[in-house]
């Protein structure tokens, strides 16, 4: 079934707060953080395209 009675499913939270950035970004699921990447690896998550184009210039 679809619609609204499928949306009762998503109760349930998919992120909670890390420990080392602190924001709600922590994936129960994965055991990661889609910030700063704990759980995953002891770096932290940096990409080249995160930086703005005065950082990069």
């Amino acid at each position: 079934m679809k619609g609204t009675p499928s949306m009762g499913k998503f109760k349930t939270p998919t992120h909670a707060r890390c420990r080392r950035c602190g924001r709600r970004s922590f994936n129960y699921r994965r055991g990661r953080c889609a910030h700063c990447g704990f759980g995953a690896t002891k770096k932290w998550r940096s990409y080249r395209w995160l930086k703005s184009l005065k950082e990069r210039s």
